[in-house]
């Protein structure tokens, strides 16, 4: 199963694999999986500040609006811990800004 493996490679910061599995139509179709306390591979990234990951997951489709248990999104947790070169990102993609998240990629 694509799911769990895609979210340790999230969290881990396996910029590689994470791009592996998304490759394949198994790896897009877990692309939202969630863990036991709803977790995604987005959320994971997030949280570790895996920056690449998380334009890497937004790009393939993540979706950055589901909550975990607590009821927090991958946003919640950028800005929680301060991730700030991610809140502005995940503001456009959950906005669905897409002229604004195109520009922010290129950097």
């Amino acid at each position: 199963m694509e799911g769990p493996q895609l979210l340790e490679a999230a969290t881990k910061g396996r910029h590689e694999e994470v791009a592996r599995l998304l490759s394949d139509r198994a790896g897009k179709a877990a692309i939202n999986y969630t863990d036991e306390v709803r977790e995604t591979a987005l959320y994971k990234a997030v949280t570790f500040n895996h920056a690449g990951i998380v334009k890497l997951l937004l790009e393939h489709g993540a979706d950055p609006n589901i909550a975990n248990d607590l009821m927090y999104t991958p946003l919640h947790e950028a800005a929680q811990y301060g991730h700030t070169e991610l809140t502005p990102y995940g503001l456009a993609i959950k906005k669905n800004h897409k002229k604004a998240a195109k520009e922010l990629i290129k950097g």
